[in-house]
C-alpha cells in the first residue's frame, strides 16, 4: 500500500507546518521501501537542509535510511537518537519499518540500551 501511504505523508506534510520533519521522514521511507530512491533522497537532503535552521530529530533520518535500505547508516542515526534521548525509541519494538533488522544484533543492542529487551 505505498501509494496510499506517500499520499497520506505527503497530506500530512502539507497541512502541518512546514517543520514537521516526522511527516517528511516517513514520505521520503515510504518512497524509499517502494523503489522510489531519488524521491528518498530528495527528501532526506530536504531534511539536511532544514538540520541547519533548526533541529532535525536523528530518528527521523535514521527511518529515512531505514527506507533506503542503508542499515549501517540508519543504525549510526539510531545512536545519535539514543545519545539524543529521543522519545522515538520506545516504539522499536513495534514499529514496523525495523522488521528487516530485528535480528541484527545492533538492533537487539539497542533495543537493550533503551530497556526494552524482555
Amino acid at each position: 500500500m505505498f501509494p496510499e501511504a506517500i499520499a497520506e505523508f505527503q497530506q500530512a506534510r502539507e497541512v502541518g507546518p512546514p517543520s514537521i520533519t516526522f511527516a517528511i521522514a516517513g514520505l521520503a521511507h515510504a518512497y524509499g521501501v517502494s523503489g522510489k530512491r531519488s524521491d528518498a533522497l530528495q527528501w532526506l537532503n530536504e531534511l539536511q537542509a532544514m538540520s541547519k535552521q533548526h533541529y532535525v530529530p536523528s530518528f527521523d533520518i535514521a527511518i529515512v535510511y531505514m527506507g533506503l535500505r542503508e542499515y549501517q547508516k540508519a543504525f549510526e542515526w539510531l545512536d545519535k537518537a539514543y545519545a539524543e534521548r529521543s522519545g522515538w525509541l520506545v516504539y522499536l519494538n513495534r514499529d514496523p519499518r525495523f522488521d528487516e533488522v530485528r535480528s541484527d544484533a545492533r538492533f537487539q543492542e539497542l533495543v537493550r540500551r533503551v530497556g526494552l529487551a524482555h
